[in-house]
């Protein structure tokens, strides 16, 4: 609290009460000094960019999202993060069953054949923007 207890006190600032000495208005009875900081604020670090390992582009992690090497629906826990344009590419080309069955590791996702256009044409383009994905339509609708 502040004067007599009833106004807050500004922020970082401590009461100095003048004893000695006539009151004056260079010298009032009641001011206020500016506390300096113990600690000086930081800003809390900025996070490691995640480089993707399909289009090799380098995202805050943010901008990505784990991708199950074997489905979570079908028991599985192995993650990699990759970026949201290639996750989604990835499960707009294949079902789950396909991923379990034959893509349980991020090299035989790079050596997948559906894939290998879509590996050169993002691989070329700068990491910014949306990426508007299709589901193929041999996969169909979900």
């Amino acid at each position: 609290m502040g004067l007599l207890g009833l106004l807050p006190l500004p922020m970082n600032r401590t009461p100095v009460y003048n004893t000695i000495g006539p009151r004056t208005p260079s010298r009032p009875a009641l001011s206020f000094r500016i506390n300096e900081p113990t600690e000086t604020p930081t800003m809390p670090p900025t996070p490691e960019p995640i480089r993707c390992p399909i289009c090799l582009h380098e995202y805050s992690p943010r901008e990505t999202s784990k991708h199950h090497l074997v489905p979570k629906s079908r028991g599985g826990t192995d993650t990699q993060p990759l970026c949201n344009a290639c996750h989604k590419q990835i499960h707009a080309v294949y079902t789950e069953k396909e991923l379990e069955a034959n893509f349980g590791s991020i090299e035989e996702l790079l050596q997948a054949e559906k894939l290998q256009s879509w590996i050169r044409w993002i691989r070329k383009r700068k990491p910014t923007g949306k990426i508007r994905v299709k589901t193929s339509k041999r996969k169909g609708r979900r």
